[in-house]
């Protein structure tokens, strides 16, 4: 995303909701202008099935939590802290997570979901469900096509989690992206 226009936002929203398996029903966002605007709330109203448009509350730090903890696993991680702008850097992020990130993450990496949270005394005991990768919890769901879920399974044989691993650094690392930025911010040298 170039910038945090309102319609570069909304393009990009669109951009994602079309590679998405199954039909979104509700959309949860922080109190950003770029968010916050009459273009986004149209866009969620005017359709067949209208989506929930829902925002965090002003004023509570918490209430973002859980989105906030998957930027640093998201973006942080894979990118560090230095602020980075401009087409080049865009272009390369969307590309990284569109055909790198996206289905290295989504088709190998599991995802532990929360299944129980009882309280014993002072503590909490929390129980997580077996932990597959996103992809297989979409193969789970009777809201997709069968075509939908052959698709599915055919992109995942063609995958190689540990080439995409490597081609996540090679890219990186050829297309001079981090050039510019401070040494200690470079996750793949922090990281190592």
């Amino acid at each position: 995303m170039p910038n945090r226009g309102a319609v570069a936002v909304l393009l990009a929203i669109a951009d994602a909701e079309k590679r998405l398996h199954f039909s979104v029903i509700s959309a949860d966002y922080d109190n950003g202008s770029e968010i916050l605007n009459s273009d986004m709330g149209q866009y969620w109203r005017n359709r067949f099935r209208p989506v929930q448009f829902v925002r965090s509350r002003p004023y509570r730090k918490k209430a973002q939590g859980y989105v906030e903890q998957k930027n640093f696993t998201y973006v942080l991680a894979l990118f560090g802290y230095d602020r980075m702008s401009g087409r080049r850097h865009a272009e390369t992020m969307s590309r990284i997570y569109r055909e790198v990130r996206g289905p290295l993450h989504n088709f190998s990496l599991p995802s532990e979901k929360p299944l129980t949270d009882v309280r014993n005394g002072s503590r909490y005991v929390k129980k997580y469900d077996r932990t597959p990768a996103p992809y297989q919890r979409l193969l789970g769901s009777a809201d997709l096509s069968k075509e939908t879920k052959m698709a599915l399974e055919l992109n995942y044989l063609c995958l190689n989690p540990f080439k995409l691993r490597q081609d996540l650094e090679l890219e990186l690392e050829l297309k001079g992206f981090f050039d510019g930025l401070r040494e200690d911010s470079h996750p793949l040298k922090v990281a190592v």
